[in-house]
């Protein structure tokens, strides 16, 4: 689904959003040990999920050194399956439609003296290991017939 970012603004007034940002999916970090237990499953989902994991631990390992990357998509999912993982603050978030040096960025006001409207729940921290667990169950339980 894709939103433009007058779409997404508009929302973001409106309603009360949920985000989930690089800050919070790059606490969530899996590589090649985990793609090795998605292989030991030997079913073509977790040969799949383990090749996604090498290739993201391999291209955009983090600065630690490590080949280990970011689970972006997953942390979303879990955001809504499981919120219990998270820790969240409300927020005032907008995105910059015509900044010169911050145009299309997304600005989270951190103040909490400030008196606006917190239209975002911000997430900031994750359980690491229990999302890391849940997203190997989920390939470990895949079920190709429902």
């Amino acid at each position: 689904l894709h939103l433009s970012l007058r779409r997404q603004r508009q929302m973001c007034i409106r309603d009360r959003l949920n985000m989930v940002g690089l800050n919070l999916t790059h606490q969530v970090l899996m590589g090649s040990v985990h793609a090795d237990y998605c292989y030991e499953l030997n079913t073509p989902v977790a040969k799949a999920a383990g090749d996604l994991l090498n290739f993201n631990g391999r291209t955009h390992g983090t600065e630690k050194g490590s080949h280990l990357g970011a689970m972006h998509d997953p942390c979303a999912v879990l955001a809504v399956t499981h919120p219990d993982l998270f820790t969240s603050k409300p927020r005032s978030v907008v995105v910059e439609l015509e900044g010169a040096h911050t145009r299309g960025q997304t600005l989270v006001d951190e103040r909490d003296w400030v008196d606006t409207e917190k239209n975002c729940n911000v997430y900031y921290g994750v359980d690491s290991e229990k999302a890391i667990g849940l997203i190997l169950q989920a390939v470990s339980e895949f079920d190709p017939n429902g």
